[in-house]
């Protein structure tokens, strides 16, 4: 059975996979913190907010279709954010995916979205409580979600010839015993997420390839030990 690797190991083989590629992929996140932040700008009003997000996530797919090519010795490019996979079928896996996530994180933060809209938190101290309630509630409903459908961002492209249902139960299915170890590698980044601000934000320009690198390796090492 393949070795579970430790956050340490992980993070040494991003490091080691990063070696001549950060460049290229410093100007992969540059140009989608970019593009994302447009859109946020350009469409603030609260009902098109979903689309933002929707547009968001299917970034995010294209990213770590981006990485797993990378580190598969494939040639990649950043144009490869805009016109995702060149097989059909797998990029509309991918739009049906990013819409079940945007869906998802959607309804999970809609109670406290209405109390937002509506301003019931700013009247009170008891609706502000509630605000934050439902806050907390919604954030830590759709990180589970999340953390138990993470392999479905580099699954829509790894998988092929499988429908988006049967594409989204081998996600759970990897992902099952794993979610804490995947919150706990996510956590590990943190402390560095926060020294990048002493340097205003510069810093992040290799934090943030390096978190998504781990991550990458991270999927890549679940599927291994799971396909044994």
């Amino acid at each position: 059975m393949h070795e579970i690797s430790s956050p340490a190991q992980l993070k040494a083989s991003a490091r080691n996979s990063l070696n001549g590629h950060y460049s290229f992929l410093i100007a992969v996140h540059v140009t989608n913190s970019i593009i994302v932040s447009l859109f946020y700008v350009l469409m603030p009003i609260a009902f098109l907010t979903p689309i933002t997000s929707l547009i968001a996530q299917l970034f995010s797919f294209h990213i770590c279709r981006i990485y797993l090519m990378t580190f598969c010795g494939k040639k990649a490019s950043i144009k490869e954010l805009f016109i995702g996979n060149p097989d059909r079928v797998k990029e509309m896996q991918t739009i049906y995916a990013a819409c079940i996530i945007t869906l998802i994180q959607f309804l999970c933060m809609l109670p406290c979205n209405i109390l937002s809209y509506t301003k019931i938190a700013n009247n009170s101290s008891t609706g502000f409580l509630l605000y934050c309630i439902t806050l907390a509630a919604g954030l830590a409903l759709y990180y589970y979600i999340y953390f138990s459908l993470f392999p479905i961002y580099y699954l829509v492209t790894d998988c092929p010839g499988e429908t988006i249902i049967e594409t989204l139960k081998i996600a759970v299915f990897i992902s099952k015993g794993h979610r804490f170890r995947l919150f706990y590698l996510i956590a590990g980044f943190l402390p560095l997420y926060l020294l990048s601000l002493l340097s205003f934000g510069i810093g992040l320009l290799w934090v943030i390839p390096y978190m998504q690198a781990t991550l990458t390796h991270y999927y890549l090492n679940l599927t291994a030990s799971k396909s044994n």
